[in-house]
């Protein structure tokens, strides 16, 4: 009697889970949108929760398929996404309709991911983005500008050992080591010391969390995907004793600073800046604690992430381009000259193709391989729909709206032979004339990356210094072009990023 009753609620709980997901299977179906025909419980996105995708490589799959639509539907897992194929719809969406889509597309429960990324676009995100302009903008280059070529020139110290003996360079890791240090200094007034360091525990902290697996794959597919499914589950993107580490950290830093009334126009005198104020004010939900801790997380975990592929990826090509490198390095060698070898923003002004050389290789490697927003209020796209008078109207909360950033950058109608090199598509002429959205390693709108300003000067800063004293050369090991690692949710290299270097082989003339 028992075994049948379960039996029977057995059968019921399955009949209603498959009743589910074919109405969320039909959803595009139903609102005549053309759309990508899912499969019954992943969608179409099972080969990147199997790990044999990467997003980007996902997203450029669903961008190929809806060729000839501005706006076109699929599925992550069994919720529906809409993917922008149009760069001026894009556009719309991002910047001239920004307040309709205001959200990041996920909304967090974890309170380690309460971070100007993932925070919604209310109120708080407006106050801790505005508090945080001052330090990441021009004023903030300025300020911070002799601190970044101090850890630049601390990376070339780094190399002479391998420079010296020609050695292979994993130029990934180094990277990594190279903007942990960096954000460290800059950032937080700490010197992690993780170039010189192999066991630096904010390296291994940070390693171990972005570290891919099948499992983690899968699990961070479902929190991304479907969120409120993940958290029923008990799922976190976040672990409780990775967060522990960092809310240590913070604690750490913030009690140093007060102990011995240290005060630095950095990130994080900004935020206790912020925190005190809120204090003051009685707020009790201010960005103390929690959200303070969530910001550091977040440039050491993102930002590293992020700057150290740029850079990683733009030394690796150009290794494998040795005439791009020869232009660079005699347009770095003429600038320092002017200069009175004085390496100065002045200086950087004066190294344009170095701007180009970025440029591209943002464009080739874009460190996120998409733009995510949610709709926040009621929005109508026009001609849209097969159905009625051909408008689909977006309700809040309905799907994602995602722009391939990747698949933008790579499409030959935007970019001609879009898989090579060429740095000269953003010279000054050749530049005014793309389509606008099409290029946006960064994002657009209010909600880009704040730290753009401040990364290029990062960038540009170590590239500099770096081709001044030494030649990159492929390696038995480079891969040209470079596979990426499908199991991690950010651009990162499968097998890491080889090359040679050594001392320059030719000085400058006078």
């Amino acid at each position: 009697m028992w075994g049948a009753a379960l039996l029977a609620g057995a059968l019921a709980l399955l009949a209603w889970c498959v009743a589910f997901l074919r109405r969320r299977a039909s959803h595009w179906r139903a609102r005549g949108l053309p759309h990508l025909r899912p499969r019954l419980l992943f969608g179409n996105a099972l080969a990147y929760a199997l790990s044999r995708q990467s997003c980007a490589q996902l997203l450029e799959d669903a961008y190929r398929r809806l060729a000839g639509h501005a706006l076109g539907g699929f599925h992550l897992l069994w919720r529906p996404a809409l993917l922008v194929r149009d760069p001026a719809l894009a556009g719309r969406l991002l910047v001239h309709d920004f307040e309709s889509f205001r959200d990041r597309g996920y909304r967090p429960f974890d309170p380690m991911l309460q971070d100007l990324f993932f925070l919604r676009g209310d109120h708080r995100w407006r106050t801790l983005r505005e508090s945080l302009e001052p330090g990441f903008g021009p004023k903030g280059a300025r300020y911070l500008f002799f601190l970044l070529d101090e850890m630049a020139l601390r990376l070339v110290k780094v190399l002479e050992t391998p420079a010296e003996r020609c050695l292979e360079l994993e130029v990934f890791e180094q990277m990594q080591r190279f903007v942990i240090d960096t954000v460290g200094t800059c950032a937080f007034g700490v010197e992690f010391e993780t170039m010189l360091n192999y066991d630096s525990f904010v390296l291994k902290e940070t390693q171990r969390m972005i570290s891919g697996s099948f499992l983690k794959k899968i699990k961070k597919t479902l929190l991304l995907a479907v969120p409120e499914t993940a958290r029923a589950m008990g799922m976190r993107f976040v672990r409780p004793e990775d967060a522990a580490v960092f809310r240590w950290l913070t604690a750490e830093i913030v009690a140093h600073r007060r102990r011995n009334n240290v005060r630095r126009g950095d990130l994080i005198q900004l935020l206790m800046a912020l925190a005190a104020k809120e204090a003051d004010a009685g707020q009790k939900d201010g960005f103390g604690g929690e959200m303070l801790s969530a910001q550091v997380m977040l440039l050491l975990m993102l930002g590293r992430q992020k700057v150290a592929a740029a850079l990683a990826f733009c030394l690796h090509l150009l290794a494998a381009h040795p005439e791009e490198q020869t232009r660079a390095r005699v347009q770095v060698d003429a600038a320092l000259r002017r200069h009175h070898q004085q390496l100065s923003l002045q200086a950087l002004q004066d190294m344009p193709y170095l701007d180009m050389v970025l440029s591209e290789t943002l464009r080739l490697h874009p460190p996120m391989s998409n733009v995510t927003r949610g709709c926040t209020a009621a929005y109508t796209f026009r001609g849209a729909s097969r159905l009625g008078d051909g408008c689909l109207r977006l309700q809040p909360g309905e799907a994602p709206v995602m722009v391939p950033v990747c698949a933008l950058h790579r499409d030959p109608a935007y970019f001609p032979q879009p898989d090579r090199f060429l740095p000269d598509r953003f010279a000054p002429d050749n530049a005014s004339q793309h389509t606008p959205y099409t290029y946006m390693p960064f994002g657009a709108g209010k909600r880009s990356c704040l730290g753009e300003h401040l990364s290029l000067v990062l960038m540009k800063t170590t590239l500099a210094r770096l081709l001044s004293r030494y030649e990159l050369f492929p390696s038995p090991r480079t891969e040209y072009p470079s596979p990426v690692d499908p199991r991690q949710l950010l651009l990162s290299p499968r097998d890491g990023l080889w090359i040679k270097i050594s001392n320059r082989h030719w000085l400058p003339c006078d």
